[in-house]
């Protein structure tokens, strides 16, 4: 294990698929509601996280990878930016394809104490559209030249639809 980690900054990584942002917003109860059987909160902090595709490029380059690249798909909107800019905080290239039929995909945890209260998620589940995916596919096959790794990141949100994936793949054995 030491020397398979020892030799991650050789190692040129590609990361494909969904990226996710998580939001945990630290609330106080104030109490049950006098209209309906709701309790009653107040937000008091928030914290986002990189997750899905995005935290698993921002781990391959924590673990040393020489150069890591993130092909994604967001939304036109500020969690757009908050991914882009954590993800170049990581040092993590990334080559997001926006996609205006979908919000970048924002789980919210709505806490208090340990307990969470709502989970509220906003993001689309349909397939990218042809023309996405051939912009993913480019972007892929762009990457390919020089990685030695392609990792597939996939929540099952319709950003790596199978003909994507195997058209990917193809390329991948087609280059050994």
């Amino acid at each position: 294990l030491d020397v398979l980690l020892a030799r991650m900054h050789e190692l040129k990584v590609c990361v494909i698929g969904d990226t996710i942002v998580d939001e945990y917003i630290q609330c106080d109860p104030l109490g049950m509601s006098q209209e309906d059987p709701t309790i009653v909160v107040t937000p008091i902090i928030s914290n986002k996280f990189l997750g899905g595709a995005a935290i698993v490029a921002a781990h391959a380059r924590g673990l040393g990878a020489g150069a890591v690249s993130l092909i994604t798909v967001t939304g036109k909107d500020e969690i757009k930016t908050f991914v882009a800019e954590k993800s170049q905080a990581y040092g993590v290239d990334i080559k997001p394809v926006i996609d205006e039929s979908r919000p970048t995909s924002l789980k919210q945890r709505y806490r208090a104490g340990n307990k969470t209260l709502l989970r509220v998620s906003h993001l689309r589940q349909h397939k990218i559209n042809k023309t996405l995916q051939q912009q993913m596919r480019d972007h892929v096959f762009a990457a390919l030249v020089d990685a030695d790794l392609l990792i597939f990141s996939d929540f099952n949100y319709g950003v790596l639809p199978q003909d994507l994936v195997d058209e990917i793949s193809q390329e991948c054995i087609k280059r050994g």
